[in-house]
């Protein structure tokens, strides 16, 4: 990258190395989750090991340990995390789908360029280590952003260095801070925007102005996000004295990597388009017997202030206007002559789930979501979420990070969740984790929307992205995942659904173009009413994946 800075004639030659390089950890376990789509009676029981092997791990990371020593706990952790990496190695090794994603990963900045739609942009921002004795140590001291840029029309791509990553991650977190301001101080107070405007004007100087010069004339502008970058919902950011980017008049949409442009179009929507919507779990469905796990935890996790607290202290409540949500949104399939399948109530199961999901074009959970972690911020009162949690217990892997760790850290809560310490070693126990979601065969699947709190949230990993249901999804099959980056609103996140249904399905727009109107429409309607814009209550969502 430095190499492209000296020399800017070379810079398709360094981001075709980039491209190449991005995602190989996501890649590593598509192909492995594609091999196991063959005949072939050794790679199936493979891949059953495998799944099993995963599910226990996720299972083992939720449950805790319990009465076991810490010790014990690790051990088990351990062992259950080798077994699954043995079975991930023997798939790979096994399955000629998995050399045939080889290939795949072959794809570079010609067939990018190849693929980008006419009057489109494309920016691929990196985060990368700046060494202060490039023939010494090679220690690096500092780290920065950078982004290459390939405007519309233009014949080679333009390099640009961003500013120190410490200093942009910081602008991130204010402005993520500003961005939950109103869930969480329980009001609606004019200085919530005013603070975030501030907030969103020093990010946006950082990493959008300076780009700005090269995107003009550009109808649609394709971001691949790095680090810290991948919790920004660009379109959300403040423009001039009381607008914001998503009305600039650019269309602004997330890949995952860039190859993503060369992906084959889907299937699309059509008679035989199937829907399953799944809302208003019964949190205390425990078989025959319901009831409140633990009562008096109820209220507080709705009117949490600030603070962190750990899965084990947690009990999800009732949403009731999800079940709201799943019935508006299967009328429409359903007025569209297409069919729907709703899960709420003692049928919203993790088990169900699993069952119905394979298949279906479109799938949309609305329930509470979390993630596990350092990112710790607080939920909305009147949202559909508990926003991040504290780490309980020893992380799964002792010394090193792995992805399928990542994924194991974030989960949505079904029927059942406020029994999960009840269930058995082979039993479900309510909440489905993304390391599970991996596991399923999603492969026809063109939306996963996910109507929770913080469902886009992870741990950033430089090259890789964001790591959580994003990933999880995606490794699965599914084509695109729509999801919120905070705590969602329940009144605002039905509003935006019905407004992103109604384009897709009756307007017959993109991906993109759909979460686009859905968001302006959202805001239109509440600066009509004289209600706050905040992007709280409208900029939680972006989609990532195929933008058609």
């Amino acid at each position: 990258l430095a190499f492209s800075l000296r020399w800017p004639q070379h810079t398709a030659r360094v981001w075709d190395a980039l491209i190449r390089s991005r995602g190989l950890v996501l890649n590593e376990l598509v192909a492995r989750r594609r091999a196991a789509a063959t005949d072939d009676p050794g790679v199936a029981a493979l891949h059953s090991d495998l799944a099993a092997a995963a599910e226990g791990l996720a299972k083992l990371s939720i449950r805790g340990a319990g009465k076991a020593s810490s010790d014990k706990y690790r051990e088990e952790l351990a062992s259950a995390q080798s077994e699954v990496e043995r079975l991930e190695r023997a798939l790979g090794e096994a399955s000629a789908a998995f050399r045939d994603d080889r290939r795949r990963s072959q794809i570079g900045y010609d067939e990018v360029v190849h693929a980008l739609p006419p009057g489109a942009a494309l920016i691929g921002f990196t985060r990368r280590s700046v060494f202060s004795d490039p023939v010494g140590t090679g220690t690096p001291d500092t780290s920065d952003y950078m982004a290459l840029v390939l405007a519309p029309g233009a014949s080679a791509p333009t390099p640009m260095v961003l500013g120190p990553a410490p200093e942009i991650d910081a602008l991130v977190l204010a402005w993520r801070k500003a961005a939950v301001g109103p869930g969480v101080k329980k009001a609606k107070y004019s200085e919530d925007e005013e603070t975030y405007r501030r907030a969103g004007e020093a990010l946006r100087r950082r990493i959008w102005d300076p780009l700005a010069s090269l995107l003009k004339g550009a109808k649609t502008v394709f971001v691949v996000p790095d680090g810290e970058l991948g919790l920004v919902n660009l379109a959300a950011l403040p423009l001039g004295a009381d607008r914001y980017l998503v009305e600039g008049g650019v269309l602004i949409h997330m890949l995952d990597e860039e190859r993503g442009l060369v992906a084959p179009p889907g299937a699309g929507l059509d008679d035989r388009s199937v829907l399953l919507a799944l809302g208003d779990p019964d949190f205390d469905w425990n078989g025959e017997a319901a009831g409140l796990a633990r009562g008096s935890v109820a209220s507080r996790m709705r009117g949490a202030s600030g603070g962190c607290m750990s899965l084990d202290d947690v009990v999800f409540t009732r949403l009731p206007s999800t079940a709201v949500e799943t019935a508006t949104i299967a009328g429409f399939w359903r007025r569209n002559k297409r069919d729907a399948v709703r899960l709420t109530g003692r049928e919203a199961t993790e088990a169900e789930f699993k069952r119905r999901a394979p298949g279906k074009t479109v799938l949309h959970l609305a329930t509470h979501g979390f993630v596990i972690g350092e990112r710790c911020e607080a939920g909305s009162v009147a949202g559909r979420g508990i926003g991040g949690l504290a780490p309980s217990r020893p992380p799964p892997v002792p010394e090193e990070d792995s992805s399928l760790e990542l994924l194991g850290l974030a989960g949505l809560a079904l029927a059942g969740a406020n029994h999960r310490g009840e269930a058995g070693p082979d039993e479900e126990d309510g909440v489905i984790t993304a390391m599970e979601i991996a596991y399923l065969d999603l492969a026809g699947v063109d939306w996963a929307v996910l109507s929770a709190c913080d469902s886009g949230v992870g741990e950033s990993v430089s090259g890789e992205g964001v790591f959580g249901f994003r990933r999880a999804f995606r490794i699965a099959g599914a084509r695109t995942v729509i999801m919120s980056l905070w705590p969602v609103e329940d009144a605002s996140g039905l509003a935006w659904m019905e407004f992103l249904y109604r384009a897709r399905l009756q307007e017959g727009m993109t991906t993109a173009e759909s979460v686009q109107y859905a968001s302006m429409e959202l805001l239109r309607d509440r600066r009509d009413a004289g209600l706050s814009t905040h992007p709280f209550y409208w900029g939680a969502f972006i989609a990532a994946g195929d933008w058609r």
